[in-house]
């Protein structure tokens, strides 16, 4: 329960607020528990959907996501920019990770907001509640995914102290979480969407990881909205075509 509400702490915008004084461990034993996160935030962005799903399914896409990046704090959708801004910057090393940090707002960065959030609303207007419930899990249990996987480019910020004891252990754990809140959900449906939803952020997080020598805060936000926006997309089109 105390990995839970840490994780609960640094992932979304809580009411609440605990002092539980975590350790280095603790942070990165925590992201074993990002699915946990992600089954919260399913249950609210289904309920705030089917709430307002009388006003038409264009406008309660638009307020469900609302809430969502309100109550998830936003800071993904900035990791995702920060990480286009460096990638469309062609350097490498220190040079990318000042670009990453620079709080200026470049072009691609912008352009890569704008897309991915024209790609959440319309995705989450056409896809049934299962999938709106089981998006968020799939985005964080990516997340910790590349937390396991990756090294921490430097030792300072979130992205260190989620990366840098992450192992077996945490992957374990959340495996099981994810697979067993998706199967409950989805069925066998769910596995093809969350495979292709890690494999696409895996793609993009090795870039930025040789780039970079290693991940940061920024790149784990990047990882969960594109892993996401690629689960809402696969699910929609397994059950058009299937």
């Amino acid at each position: 329960m105390r990995l839970i509400l840490i994780a609960l702490m640094f992932l979304v915008r809580t009411p609440f607020y605990i002092d539980m004084k975590p350790t280095e461990k603790d942070f990165s034993g925590c992201t074993a528990y990002f699915p946990v996160v992600g089954i919260l935030l399913g249950i609210l962005v289904s309920a705030v959907f089917y709430i307002v799903s009388l006003l038409g399914k264009d406008i309660a896409s638009l307020i469900a996501l609302t809430v969502y990046v309100y109550v998830a704090l936003g800071f993904h959708l900035d990791g995702l920019a920060d990480c286009v801004d460096g990638l469309a910057s062609g350097t490498r090393g220190k040079d990318f990770v000042s670009i990453m940090k620079d709080s200026r707002v470049g072009t691609f960065s912008v352009i890569s907001i704008f897309l991915a959030s024209v790609f959440y609303i319309k995705l989450v207007s056409y896809v049934d509640y299962r999938v709106l419930f089981t998006f968020p899990i799939a985005g964080r249990y990516s997340m910790t995914i590349m937390a396991v996987l990756f090294r921490p480019a430097r030792k300072e910020g979130l992205g260190y102290m989620f990366c840098n004891k992450a192992g077996i252990k945490e992957f374990i754990i959340s495996t099981i979480i994810t697979i067993a809140a998706g199967l409950f959900a989805m069925g066998v449906r769910f596995i093809f969407p969350a495979i292709c939803a890690v494999i696409f952020a895996l793609i993009f997080i090795r870039s930025i990881s040789s780039r970079m020598g290693g991940i940061n805060g920024d790149a784990l936000g990047a990882s969960l909205v594109l892993s996401e926006i690629t689960y809402l997309l696969v699910s929609y089109a397994q059950a058009v075509i299937l």
